[in-house]
């Protein structure tokens, strides 16, 4: 199976990039990509709720490719599997999502740095690709 990693972080509304496969339509391809973000905010330290992933450029992006954009309490799943070790003796059990879904202060988040929006952009910035390769490849300097 091919391996996912997370490239950059931009706005969940991003045209720039192709929305990542639901969990019905491929299982497996998910929980990659699952587990690559969960990797990703582990090594970074991130530490942020389902409304910021959703509304303030915190949707990763997956292999420069595809955005993987989840709901408010599937983020919050997400950052309870990342962070199990977190006191979550406020939230009702089996609920523990909560926390990470709408219930972290402000000052508590840690979040990525935003990348540009732009496609080409982000190829040049991550030297994906060379320039001229880049104006052949989107037909021009600028893809918007």
């Amino acid at each position: 199976m091919k391996e996912y990693k997370v490239t950059g972080w931009t706005n969940g509304d991003n045209e720039c990039f192709i929305g990542a496969p639901e969990a019905p339509e491929s299982p497996e391809i998910f929980k990659s990509m699952y587990e690559a973000v969960v990797k990703d905010v582990k090594e970074h330290n991130y530490h942020f709720t389902g409304s910021v992933h959703q509304y303030n450029y915190c949707t990763p992006i997956i292999n420069n490719e595809y955005l993987f954009g989840l709901s408010q309490r599937m983020w919050g799943q997400l950052m309870h599997d990342a962070y199990p070790e977190e006191d979550y003796t406020s939230c009702v059990e089996g609920r523990e999502y909560c926390k990470w879904a709408w219930c972290i202060e402000d000052e508590e988040q840690i979040l990525p740095a935003t990348v540009t929006l732009s496609r080409t952009d982000w190829y040049r910035q991550v030297n994906y690709l060379p320039d001229p390769y880049l104006e052949e490849f989107f037909g021009g300097e600028d893809d918007e």
